[in-house]
């Protein structure tokens, strides 16, 4: 899968079409029009999403979140487009009890479980 990045300006978290398509995940609930980079595309909500963290120790943690698709209309631009948008962890993650942590001087960025 492509890298994601984390998005303190988003308030969803966001998953690429050709991601979406990769795991095989419906677009069955619409969840209305979403905008990036000022254009604005349909959009899906998925309930069910796991990701996987890897901590210091070589330990797996589980968090089961909430995710928009954004799908594209097929017109070869858009499509395009949306193929190149990374995948977004938004603050809707941070509500889950996560913490983001950014020490610029140490070299280190993590997230954190309360």
């Amino acid at each position: 899968m492509a890298h994601c990045f984390f998005d303190t300006g988003s308030p969803n978290t966001l998953l690429n079409y050709i991601d979406s398509r990769r795991l095989n995940i419906p677009f069955t609930e619409s969840f209305g029009n979403a905008s990036i980079g000022g254009n604005k595309y349909k959009s899906y909500s998925y309930p069910k999403l796991e990701v996987l963290f890897k901590t210091t120790q070589n330990q797996v943690i589980s968090e089961e979140i909430s995710i928009k698709i954004l799908r594209p209309s097929f017109k070869s631009t858009e499509l395009e487009e949306l193929d190149d948008l990374p995948n977004l962890l938004g603050l809707d993650f941070l509500k889950k009890g996560w913490r983001f942590f950014c020490d610029i001087n140490n070299d280190e960025i993590y997230f954190e479980k309360e």
